[in-house]
């Protein structure tokens, strides 16, 4: 019996079809989250020039390799829609960079000395935007959130430091994004885009964003001008409603380099502030006043407003008040704030006849903040302090006075010892830290059993490792969490 031919599979002969490449056109989320408008450079150029300026976007569009690439890669973004190029612009701030850089409106549609005057212009334009931004900034802070104007600040005096060319302006260190800006090829876009360059690249400097995207690299980008990243509000208008452990860190330069307390004699004093919580709020076991009376009501009405005033610090959030998970205000607020005073803002439920604790605080809770009031006033931080961290300059038996006397012989000695060698170990300050955590917590803060052990060994390794962080290191609530 012969064979019959082998049948043809159809899938073989089926061309196979091409993958699709994904979209060229940059989409970036974490923008979009922030900006109501993100667009490439091309297509903000054609939205900004005129619909009358034809040969401008036949330019644009057939425009070299290089400067394409800066057109298709470059990311604007903006707070509000795209509109239609305003004409107060010209009239109001166009007439400021004008005067400010006494070049004449160039009415033909290139730049009168091609390349070299494209390149000067661009320079004013960018110096332009500079004391535009200064001259808007009405806030606490003496230079505007803006990327553009890091390193400048303003003379506040005739005669003041100077070495720019802006007005009233001086540079404290370079600005590595207004250089860029005055390099290639942004000078060669502004000649390409003609009489209309000007007005455009000055609006693209002081109303939007732009981010310059990083070469051989897949998605990344680099900000030239616009405010920083984090402290643009998103564009639905609310902020993230809770921050994360790992987004909270702890402000390791108002703890190390703030200034110390003194005290009536000039010496530092151990421990907390006068202004601290727990030494405005004491507990107090005696009577407020002596003789008859209902003292002792008193001082039990006093301990309980000062306890709970002590639990409005420990627990923001639980009456409502401004905390770190849940930020009301802006985020430059937000950096420099400190929760340390909020006397204006619990003088809403001060005011009050009775302040209702929140439920979750009832009880054990409050019972614990009242111990740790108790043990704050029992804990001694000069023995303490003397005890984890002796001073070898001055021994234990002398007296006040005889200090004093040393201290001005050591002073006026020719050959003092190096600062480095007086030092206190920064394991002596571990310890000494530590044994104040260790006397005025109370145990049961961290938990019961092996769960008290535990968290209260992860803290003090916690606050070991904060100690010892070098300058630039930061630690966060996520890292203490999580033992380091």
């Amino acid at each position: 019996m012969s064979r019959g031919a082998k049948r043809k599979r159809k899938h073989r002969d089926t061309p196979v079809k091409p993958c699709e490449s994904p979209p060229s056109t940059p989409v970036q989320h974490l923008l979009q989250q922030h900006y109501a408008t993100v667009q490439t450079l091309r297509d903000h150029l054609n939205c900004k020039l005129p619909s009358s300026s034809r040969l401008r976007r036949k330019k644009i569009a057939e425009i070299g390799s290089d400067l394409a690439r800066l057109l298709d890669s470059t990311l604007i973004c903006s707070l509000t829609r795209p509109q239609e190029p305003d004409a107060t612009l010209k009239d109001g701030e166009f007439r400021e960079f004008r005067s400010l850089s006494q070049k004449s409106d160039d009415s033909g549609s290139s730049m009168s000395n091609g390349l070299s005057s494209a390149t000067e212009v661009q320079a004013d334009i960018v110096n332009f935007a500079v004391w535009l931004l200064f001259k808007r900034h009405k806030g606490t802070v003496k230079w505007p959130n803006n990327i553009l104007c890091d390193g400048y600040r303003k003379t506040n005096r005739e005669g003041g430091p100077g070495g720019t060319a802006i007005p009233g302006i001086f540079s404290l260190f370079a600005n590595p994004q207004a250089a860029a800006l005055k390099t290639y090829p942004w000078p060669n876009l502004l000649a390409l885009l003609g009489n209309w360059g000007q007005e455009v690249m000055t609006d693209l400097l002081v109303n939007c964003s732009v981010f310059v995207a990083v070469e051989e690299s897949h998605g990344n980008y680099l900000q030239l001008s616009g405010a920083l990243l984090p402290a643009v509000t998103p564009a639905n208008g609310l902020r993230p409603p809770r921050r994360t452990p790992s987004d909270i860190t702890l402000m390791k330069s108002s703890v190390f380099y703030s200034r110390p307390a003194l005290t009536a004699s000039g010496r530092v004093r151990p421990g907390f502030s006068p202004f601290h919580v727990l030494n405005k709020c004491p507990h107090v076991s005696h009577p407020i006043r002596s003789g008859r009376g209902s003292s002792r009501s008193e001082t039990e009405a006093c301990n309980g407003l000062n306890t709970t005033r002590v639990m409005m610090f420990l627990f923001p959030r639980q009456f409502g008040l401004r905390n770190v998970f849940t930020p009301e205000t802006s985020n430059k607020d937000q950096a420099f704030s400190a929760y340390a005073a909020r006397e204006a803002e619990m003088a809403s439920f001060l005011g009050r006849d009775r302040i209702k604790l929140p439920k979750r605080l009832r009880g054990t809770a409050s019972r614990l903040v009242q111990r740790l009031q108790v043990l704050h006033g029992r804990c001694s931080y000069t023995e303490t302090l003397d005890h984890y961290c002796p001073t070898h300059l001055t021994p234990s038996g002398c007296t006040r006075r005889s200090r004093r006397r040393r201290t001005k012989q050591t002073l006026a000695l020719p050959n003092q010892m190096p600062l480095v060698d007086v030092a206190t170990p920064a394991s002596c300050v571990s310890a000494f830290c530590q044994a104040i955590v260790s006397k005025m917590i109370p145990n049961q803060f961290w938990g019961d059993g092996d769960t008290m052990c535990h968290n209260k060994k992860t803290f003090l390794r916690s606050v070991d490792h904060f100690i010892k962080l070098r300058r630039f290191e930061s630690m966060t609530l996520h890292e203490i969490s999580q033992g380091g």
